[in-house]
């Protein structure tokens, strides 16, 4: 798996964040008087870290089936992140809150689909691990929305 190409240049989302960065700030400059240069300098920073994220290694989100094979989905997924990071990744393994529900449960599918849609957004990539899952489907749905490349996860763990 080559993930070289993951972090060179902004992707069409990044460029989205860019611009909605550049909207927040024309929005606090507006409301400061006299406008500040610490304002200014916030928001620079803020959409130089949207572009460039400061480890430097590319996130990539691992979809995959997780309700109906447990922990071995859940195994799976820790595979398929390990590859990635081997590769030279930083893995987004959204069934790792398998533990977080365990501890704490009680939060609805669909909370749990929007924080994993949150964390797919801030990714330049996604593995999808075979098999039927909607929420893995939906997540692949909205990377190739994104403009994302997509690896199978058979390509990734060789």
């Amino acid at each position: 798996m080559d993930l070289a190409h993951l972090g060179a240049g902004p992707t069409t989302r990044d460029i989205r964040l860019a611009g909605l960065a550049a909207l927040h700030m024309r929005a606090r400059l507006a409301s400061e008087s006299p406008p500040g240069h610490r304002a200014i300098g916030r928001c620079l920073s803020s959409i130089v870290d949207l572009l460039n994220p400061p480890s430097g290694l590319p996130r990539v989100y691992i979809a995959g089936p997780y309700g109906d094979g447990g922990v071995a989905n859940v195994r799976k997924a820790l595979d398929v992140g390990d590859a990635v990071s081997d590769a030279g990744g930083c893995p987004v393994i959204p069934h790792l809150s398998a533990l977080r529900d365990l501890v704490r449960p009680g939060r609805s599918y669909a909370h749990w689909m929007m924080e994993d849609m949150a964390l797919l957004d801030g990714c330049r990539g996604l593995v999808r691990i075979e098999g039927p899952s909607p929420g893995a489907e939906a997540e692949e749905a909205h990377a190739r929305a994104l403009g994302l490349p997509i690896f199978l996860s058979h390509e990734v763990t060789g």
